[in-house]
């Protein structure tokens, strides 16, 4: 930290934080990560970066993270509330069955206690209905390939507390691109002008 402090660099595209966002993409196995002040913020983009916004709905479990309903409510979308599975806290799988609509283009999955749930099962479930599925994994960080993209909440456990932070990781170059321009006041993260800006308002 001090070397941060003392390096007059900071912010999420300084030389630690691009450490540490590899450092977490490759934990995850996962081809990029990004890292934000929140894992809210981090939602946020997703969301958008994913183009869900007005008249569509997102479906979330009743018993979870209030940020995942609030989120989806800020970007414009409709929260659709699911039943859990009873043994293990997290979004039953037949609950969201009898959710989705026309209007659904995404799920978002909660962790309890470092378990998302029947991932496998949402996974094929999300793509045979062309529907983004969505970790927000917490303090957890939980290794698997089964989400469109993962949000997690990390630096709540540390014992020197900077605030909290927020990061993505994911495979899609679409979403990591769309995702960065977010981030990065509508800067994409392959132009070669830095002043040059997307068709995102970041």
């Amino acid at each position: 930290m001090r070397d941060v402090l003392f390096s007059g660099r900071w912010g999420t595209i300084s030389p630690k934080s691009v450490e540490a966002q590899a450092a977490i993409a490759d934990f995850m196995d996962r081809k990029h990560g990004l890292c934000l002040n929140s894992a809210y913020a981090a939602l946020e983009a997703l969301l958008r970066s994913l183009d869900i916004g007005y008249g569509d709905e997102v479906i979330v479990a009743s018993y979870s993270n209030a940020v995942d309903s609030m989120t989806v409510s800020c970007v414009g979308a409709k929260p659709v509330f699911c039943d859990i599975d009873y043994d293990r806290c997290t979004i039953s799988v037949e609950s969201v069955k009898e959710s989705i609509t026309e209007k659904t283009k995404a799920v978002i999955v909660d962790s309890y206690a470092g378990d998302c749930g029947d991932l496998d099962t949402l996974s094929k479930l999300c793509k045979e209905n062309h529907m983004y599925l969505i970790e927000n994994v917490g303090d957890e960080l939980v290794k698997n390939k089964q989400a469109t993209a993962t949000v997690m909440d990390i630096g709540k456990k540390n014992s020197l507390n900077t605030g909290l932070a927020g990061a993505l990781v994911t495979d899609i170059d679409d979403i990591y691109n769309a995702f960065y321009a977010y981030h990065n006041c509508g800067r994409s993260p392959v132009a070669t002008d830095n002043l040059k800006v997307q068709d995102f308002v970041g």
